[in-house]
């Protein structure tokens, strides 16, 4: 949304979602919120934990909309500076 001086993109997933109540836990490395030694799913890994970090050094934020059993979407916002931007016309 450039009007509000941010950028803004979304990853979306038709996944097992996440429950309200550890969306936080997701930003941590490697989290495995199922604890059973027979886990149908594995853990986080990195890549969420990264993005977290990143998008905050820069200044933005990480939101998260999750239903479990229907997936979750993720959304990054982002400072946008446009007088910092390089526009190329075809």
């Amino acid at each position: 949304n450039i009007e509000q001086n941010r950028v803004q993109f979304s990853v979306q997933d038709t996944g097992i979602g996440i429950a309200e109540e550890d969306i936080e836990q997701t930003f941590e490395a490697f989290v495995q919120l199922d604890g059973a030694l027979n886990r149908m799913q594995e853990g986080t890994g990195l890549g969420l934990s990264l993005v977290d970090r990143l998008t905050k050094m820069h200044g933005g934020e990480v939101f998260v909309e999750s239903q479990v059993g229907k997936g979750s979407c993720f959304t990054v916002s982002l400072p946008w500076k446009t007088q910092n931007a390089h526009f190329e016309s075809n």
